[in-house]
């Protein structure tokens, strides 16, 4: 994967903390200093057009394309200079079972939650299981699924067949956690 080199002032969490993380329908992605507005990050690494807002978390950028792709890249620290590389990619639905071998577009901007262990899944397929916490990135998608991936490495989690047709709005992530639970969250922000 391809790197762009960001100045070495800066390490990855500055990044995450100072840029403003742009996307737009073309395919681009871009991401500048919210105080000087120069450009620190461009990428065209995007399978097609974005009309969701990019999600930062974990020191990661998330991007879902309207292909149907979720696209991570991860801030490293490089000798005199920081990167973005791309991580992985993933779809909502293998090729092999959408007619014409494409994916269902994703309109939803992505959310993070952490999924405790102790989480069961409702109506839904789970391709996997956990027994410890686990980084989550869920979607909605024009399928009229909730989707959720692995933030570490996009495995599929779960889906939720919502009913209802095309799903274009972010979902809403609501967690009451536990004293447990909010201590071992911590160790993913700040």
């Amino acid at each position: 994967a391809a790197a762009t080199a960001l100045p070495s002032s800066m390490c990855p969490r500055s990044v995450c903390r100072r840029a403003a993380v742009g996307a737009c329908f073309g395919g681009h992605l871009a991401a500048v200093d919210v105080a000087t507005g120069r450009e620190l990050w461009q990428t065209s690494q995007i399978d097609g057009p974005v009309f969701a807002t990019p999600l930062v978390a974990m020191e990661r950028l998330f991007v879902a394309d309207l292909r149907g792709a979720l696209h991570c890249w991860t801030a490293r620290a490089a000798e005199h200079r920081v990167e973005f590389v791309k991580e992985w990619r993933t779809t909502t639905t293998p090729r092999s079972e959408v007619a014409g071998g494409g994916s269902e577009p994703i309109f939803s901007s992505p959310a993070f939650v952490i999924v405790p262990s102790h989480s069961s899944h409702g109506k839904g397929s789970t391709s996997s299981s956990s027994s410890r916490s686990l980084p989550t990135i869920v979607f909605g998608c024009a399928d009229g699924k909730l989707h959720a991936v692995s933030a570490v490495d996009g495995a599929r989690l779960w889906n939720y067949d919502a009913a209802g047709g095309p799903i274009f709005a972010a979902p809403c992530i609501f967690s009451r956690p536990t004293t447990r639970e909010a201590a071992e969250d911590s160790q993913f922000v700040d």
